[in-house]
């Protein structure tokens, strides 16, 4: 069996999912092709498309917030007065040159990780072309403006309380598959925290706070740390964590403060590790960050969302008592305090996340045999 996934690099978490199907589906001996469509227009086309968007978040998150809120509104009146999708409209030449390569090289399913190559797929179907079978996995717990507008034969569902808002959003009941955002398998096996601390040369007996800025940059980091200060100079048992990513500039002035309890992280592929080994992570919104957080059972307290989604996932994450959510920043010591002392409680996710992606890649696998052995009468 043989599938495509495409996504686009508006942001690390839709590259993430399609990297996890990726390489489950290539576990189970399937042939997979993982790309950006853009790509197939030209290599600076996908980056342009990409750095618009990583731009907007990081410089101007505010004026991100906006334009979401704009979509959000247009969307409303698209479907009143049946105006036009104009996201939709702007794929017509990526489209084409997506058509092209499924004509020379047929697959069994496309899978789209990101809402502009599903409505690339729906794009061409609104010309009367024929694409294979298709599934939209959107990678934040809210419908986000135009998704409801991809029209792939199936939808993922982020999380089976959404069922109601994807269907009040347009999308077909018998469309919504309960699956998950897929994350890496990596994060959903067993480890103790002596295994996560032993594998990252930590102290066994401190209780480490982890803070990540996510992939799209470290805003509010500094004031974090700010206040943390008095938790951390009245317990020597807490130790923070700064995940500082591939930003060398933040890893130098953590360490240039020259701080006893707390420790910059560069890039590492052990996220997983620290997760197991803290007490709790303290982290921007972004919808895979919190679902390998959770597939690991590590307590969440968010903060900082860019305004929109982020903004979204974090009230959805609250709501089912999935997280903590500091809409201040003084808010941020008293919820680290609450998650330190009651840490069963804040521990108890749902197994339902460590499942996501070989859930999908199952019910992936039942539907390509099912339209590869259609009913005869």
């Amino acid at each position: 069996m043989e599938a495509l996934i495409l996504s686009c690099s508006t942001g690390g978490g839709h590259n993430a999912a399609g990297q996890a199907i990726t390489d489950e589906l290539n576990l189970r001996g399937w042939t997979t092709h993982f790309f950006d469509p853009y790509t197939l227009i030209s290599q600076k086309t996908a980056d342009r498309v990409g750095n618009a968007y990583v731009n907007l978040v990081r410089f101007s998150p505010a004026l991100f917030g906006d334009v979401y809120e704009i979509g959000e509104l247009y969307q409303k009146a698209e479907k009143a007065f049946g105006l036009p999708d104009p996201v939709l409209q702007v794929q017509a030449k990526a489209a084409k040159a997506l058509y092209q390569w499924l004509e020379a090289n047929p697959v069994d399913i496309v899978i789209c990780t990101q809402p502009y190559p599903g409505l690339m797929l729906t794009w061409l179907q609104n010309k009367g072309l024929q694409v294979p079978s298709s599934i939209m996995v959107p990678t934040d717990y809210t419908c986000i403006p135009f998704e409801c507008d991809v029209k792939t034969t199936w939808m993922t569902l982020p999380y089976p309380a959404l069922a109601g808002e994807f269907q009040k959003a347009g999308v077909a009941a018998s469309r919504l598959i309960p699956t998950g955002i897929p994350i890496n398998p990596v994060f959903s096996k067993p480890l103790t925290k002596e295994e996560a601390a032993k594998n990252t040369a930590l102290d066994p007996d401190l209780r480490y706070i982890l803070i990540g800025g996510g992939s799209m940059g470290t805003h509010g980091i500094f004031e974090i740390l700010e206040q943390l200060e008095p938790l951390l100079h009245t317990d020597p048992s807490l130790h923070a964590l700064v995940l500082c990513g591939s930003n060398q500039g933040l890893e130098e002035q953590i360490q240039a403060m020259h701080l006893s309890q707390v420790t910059a992280l560069g890039f590492t592929h052990q996220i997983v590790d620290y997760l197991h080994a803290s007490s709790v992570f303290i982290t921007k919104p972004g919808g895979l960050s919190i679902t390998e957080a959770c597939a690991c059972k590590t307590p969440l307290l968010l903060s900082n969302p860019i305004p929109g989604c982020e903004t979204q996932n974090a009230l959805f994450f609250e709501k089912h008592h999935l997280a903590h959510y500091a809409r201040t920043l003084a808010d941020i010591r008293p919820m680290v305090q609450d998650i330190l002392n009651q840490p069963q409680r804040s521990s108890s996710k749902p197994s339902w996340f460590a499942s996501n992606t070989q859930r999908l890649a199952n019910w992936i696998e039942c539907a390509v045999l099912l339209n590869s052995h259609p009913e005869t009468s």
